[in-house]
């Protein structure tokens, strides 16, 4: 007895302690022989081992999967705004074309116009000038009632 109350001492165990730790030794064994009590640490051991390499994989995937998250978001963010940039060219395709439209003037007319102002333009003709002459034509035309088409 005395030589275990020096071991205990020398590892700083209270010997109080001694009982209370032999009640749990002898617990443990009903559940586990003395003999396997290596091999069961061994085992739970090699259980923590997995649980962390498990861990591991679980925050690489969450990190891969924030990720593809940001991805995403960045596709998502980039299709709405070229659904609202062609929101915004049929409203304005739709005005244009009600525009047209008032002044008896079909859309097909668009590609002649500019196929016009651009062969002015390389002729060095100021398109701006043109157009502006072609406006005040129009509407003084207009003013006075002599609209030709």
């Amino acid at each position: 007895m005395s030589h275990v109350y020096n071991c205990c001492t020398d590892l700083v165990f209270m010997p109080e302690s001694i009982a209370s730790h032999l009640m749990d030794l002898i617990e443990f064994s009903k559940t586990v022989p003395v003999s396997k009590i290596s091999d069961y640490v061994n085992e739970k051991k090699n259980e923590k081992d997995k649980l962390e390499h498990d861990i591991d994989k679980l925050k690489d995937e969450k990190l891969r999967l924030a990720v593809e998250k940001a991805e995403l978001e960045i596709h998502r963010d980039s299709a709405l705004h070229d659904r609202r940039i062609t929101s915004n060219e049929l409203k304005w395709y739709s005005s244009l074309k009600e525009e047209l439209r008032k002044h008896g003037i079909p859309i097909e007319y668009i590609s002649k116009f500019t196929r016009m102002v651009n062969g002015a333009s390389q002729y060095g003709y100021d398109t701006w000038k043109i157009i502006d002459e072609l406006s005040n034509l129009v509407s003084f035309r207009s003013s006075t009632g002599v609209i030709k088409q």
